[in-house]
């Protein structure tokens, strides 16, 4: 069986916004990223997550690493997703599968169908094919095409 790496970051640009809404709080034509900042600082899971992505773009990994475990702390499983894919793949952190599956793990029991095909993967990988199916029909179940693939494909 052809093997392949499948992480994939379920992740959105919003750099700049005309009118953004935080916490019942609009803001109009600010930097988003000053936005996502102040709904973070008020325990707002999905701009924290929001602010870490755009520190990720900007290359500023410490502290999309920062934001991305305070969202993924409060259940944002994006930002699950995307801490376990930095852990994955070493990038701003040292190399840690196994945390990266946690992470994974983390997103898929979130109901995040990218959380539960890495998780798959990671499985697939150990060679512990039973839960890797489960997983790649979950996260097939939730919309993630690819993993329907790897599900059929791992079937046979």
């Amino acid at each position: 069986m052809k093997k392949s790496l499948i992480v994939v970051l379920a992740v959105f640009s919003l750099v700049n916004a005309e009118q953004i809404s935080i916490g019942g709080t609009s803001f109009e034509r600010v930097d988003a990223l000053e936005a996502y900042e102040v709904g973070c600082v008020s325990n707002d899971a999905d701009a924290c997550f929001e602010a870490g992505w755009i520190h990720y773009q900007r290359q500023n990994l410490n502290k999309a690493i920062e934001l991305y475990t305070k969202a993924c702390n409060a259940n944002n499983y994006k930002a699950c997703t995307n801490l376990g894919a930095l852990y994955f793949g070493g990038e701003g952190v040292k190399v840690d599968i196994k945390k990266a599956k946690e992470l994974f793990s983390k997103a898929c029991e979130l109901g995040d169908g990218d959380g539960c095909n890495n998780t798959a993967f990671l499985y697939e990988q150990e060679k512990d094919i039973k839960t890797a199916l489960k997983l790649y029909k979950k996260a097939c179940d939730l919309g993630h095409q690819i993993a329907c693939g790897a599900y059929k494909e791992l079937s046979k």
